[in-house]
């Protein structure tokens, strides 16, 4: 495992780390109040199933180890910097959103096509959440241990208090501004009005949500894979708002089996994903 900060062409700082040394990326975009540790388990878990892979995880500006400039926290601007990143080190790239991760990974799907080869999104919809777990059911809320608590236990199914003070930790660790700018960023979604666009690109897409999710609904999750050509939908039993960290078992078996079939239904980007695997293949979980 590597880790880095790269300083970015708007200023903004940003951890990455890196892992494995197939030829396949597997780039993976956190949530809301979150960071790259919540891909811990998940990375973990690719890496022992499938030989052919290498691992990229990012804290956003904002978020993490990251720097929390005053602004820049809309989707296209952090879809830019995702792009950048990804640009230094041109390869075949699966890219795993969580939440508001998967949002800016349609984002940037939209805005730079020429680095994503396919999509995996986890607790994501098209707009603004339809269900009741969304931090915009909040109000106008501060920045504040008790309110997060509250908050991130409704991502769980079972909210185990250590994972809970995990998840605060790393919610804590935003300031006010980057608070205030992604909560912005959370209501101006929308990406109805691309359906069109969506549909016109040929990559292959796994959506995943965990079966009891009550931030994101069943049937936005149903919308989103419509709006492909070559989508699969995934639910994850007993999950919640983060199948990944509940269920990473069940989240890297889901991901691999989907990963193995690709090639055949989603042409040209299917193609480069299985070529980028290698002859490692994918190994017992």
């Amino acid at each position: 495992m590597t880790e880095r900060r790269i300083r970015l062409g708007d200023g903004a700082e940003m951890e990455v780390e890196t892992a494995g040394t197939g030829g396949l990326r597997v780039a993976m975009l956190h949530g809301a109040m979150s960071s790259r540790r919540m891909f811990d388990a998940l990375s973990d878990r690719l890496l022992a199933g499938h030989s052919g892979l290498s691992t990229l995880a990012v804290d956003l500006p904002g978020f993490g180890g990251s720097s929390k400039p005053g602004g820049g926290y809309g989707y296209s601007a952090q879809a830019a910097r995702i792009a950048a990143v990804l640009r230094e080190d041109p390869r075949p790239t699966v890219v795993v959103g969580h939440s508001m991760g998967g949002a800016i990974a349609l984002t940037l799907l939209l805005a730079a096509p020429d680095v994503v080869d396919g999509l995996v999104l986890i607790g994501t919809g098209l707009g603004r959440s339809g269900g009741s777990g969304s931090i915009a059911a909040y109000g106008t809320p501060a920045l504040e241990r008790e309110l997060m608590s509250r908050y991130v236990a409704g991502w769980l199914v079972d909210p185990d208090p250590a994972l809970v003070d995990a998840l605060v930790e790393d919610a804590m660790r935003m300031t006010p501004a980057s608070f205030d700018g992604v909560r912005a960023a959370i209501g101006a979604y929308d990406l109805g009005a691309a359906k069109k666009r969506l549909a016109a690109l040929d990559l292959p897409v796994l959506v995943m949500r965990g079966a009891r999710d009550r931030t994101r609904t069943a049937a936005e999750a149903a919308e989103l894979t419509a709006a492909f050509r070559h989508a699969a939908l995934v639910e994850i039993p007993d999950a919640g708002h983060c199948p990944h960290r509940e269920k990473p078992e069940a989240a890297a078996a889901a991901i691999l089996g989907w990963l193995g079939e690709v090639a055949a239904p989603a042409g040209a980007r299917g193609a480069t994903i299985a070529a980028a695997q290698g002859a490692g293949g994918a190994d017992q979980l």
